[in-house]
């Protein structure tokens, strides 16, 4: 039997120049696979339009519905959302779903409230105004914030 390192000297007699080339080639090829860079999810960009619609909606939902606070008057909304989450698969998705490519549902998580209006000096009005968000958004009230305007 042939000694293993003359095999692979023979193996690869004349073909010694194409050994670096190869070998960065694998490389680059690796590194394009893995995705080298920053990564980028399919579909980030459409969570992100969605995330700005339904903050959107939200804001003028609230607005309509605080305008209704006896008290309240002018308001004016803004919902920030910290993130989507899948909606479990319990079939009560809620008002505002996206369906991502691999049919999953997105809720969004709610950041905070932030609410001017006439009244808003109010203590009371502020409680109301407060504990209606809370309970509509599930929302804890130290992230709800309620200015006079």
């Amino acid at each position: 039997m042939k000694n293993p390192a003359d095999f692979f000297r023979n193996a690869f007699a004349g073909r010694k120049k194409w050994i670096l080339p190869g070998l960065l080639l694998s490389g680059v090829l690796l590194l394009a696979l893995a995705g080298g860079g920053k990564k980028t999810a399919v579909g980030d960009s459409d969570r992100a339009a969605f995330a700005a619609r339904t903050e959107q909606a939200l804001e003028e939902r609230i607005q309509k519905l605080l305008n209704t606070v006896d008290g309240v008057s002018g308001a004016h909304v803004l919902v920030t959302i910290e993130r989507l989450e899948p909606a479990p698969d319990d079939g009560a998705s809620g008002a505002f779903t996206l369906t991502g490519g691999t049919g999953t549902v997105y809720l969004p998580v709610v950041r905070g409230v932030a609410v001017t209006c006439r009244g808003g000096d109010s203590p009371v009005v502020r409680q109301r105004i407060v504990g209606l968000l809370s309970a509509c958004l599930g929302v804890g009230e130290n992230r709800i914030s309620v200015a006079p305007g």
